[in-house]
């Protein structure tokens, strides 16, 4: 553009466009995932092949009526929990409820949750592959009395039952 010459187009908001934005942007607002986004009804088929995170029984099944969104996993001390499918960790800390947490985003919107572990093998960024040591098995957090792996299975944002995905030994079924 030579020196000197300046855009003359001037844009105006009118009211209509002002209200159409507003309307737009608060149905919007807090959808994560689109207008369009409908919550699974049952497990995908996209990943297929998860591994599990420790061989055991489980003792607390799934129940998201009471705000138990994974599964108690008991197992001899001292075993390696191994990461469920290929991902990148987004965390990897200790909190006061749950102690030593590690959390993996894995493909097609899946995250996986590993809880109450005695050690992490893995910081935040690092990708692992499925069946990889990320912790050791362990009882932190909440004061927990049994040592167990708490592990949760996440899909757009809703938890699902880990049984439903891959083969935990679980003591209904014995």
């Amino acid at each position: 553009m030579p020196k000197g010459v300046t855009d003359t187009i001037t844009l105006k908001k009118s009211v209509e466009d002002s209200l159409l934005r507003a309307e737009y942007e608060a149905q919007n607002q807090y959808n994560l995932f689109g207008p369009d986004y409908l919550p699974p009804t049952k497990p995908s088929s996209l990943v297929k092949n998860f591994f599990v995170p420790i061989n055991g029984t489980v003792i607390n099944g799934f129940n998201p009526d009471n705000g138990h969104f994974g599964v108690d996993i008991i197992s001899d001390g001292d075993q390696i929990i191994n990461a469920t499918y290929d991902g990148t960790v987004v965390f990897s800390s200790w909190s006061m409820n749950h102690g030593y947490c590690i959390g993996i985003q894995h493909a097609d919107s899946y995250f996986s949750v590993y809880k109450h572990n005695a050690t992490l093998l893995k910081k935040e960024g690092d990708y692992v592959k499925a069946g990889e040591a990320i912790a050791i098995l362990g009882r932190s957090g909440d004061q927990e009395e049994l040592e167990h792996l708490h592990f949760e299975l996440w899909h757009n944002g809703i938890a699902v039952n880990p049984v439903d995905y891959m083969t935990i030994n679980h003591p209904d079924e014995n």
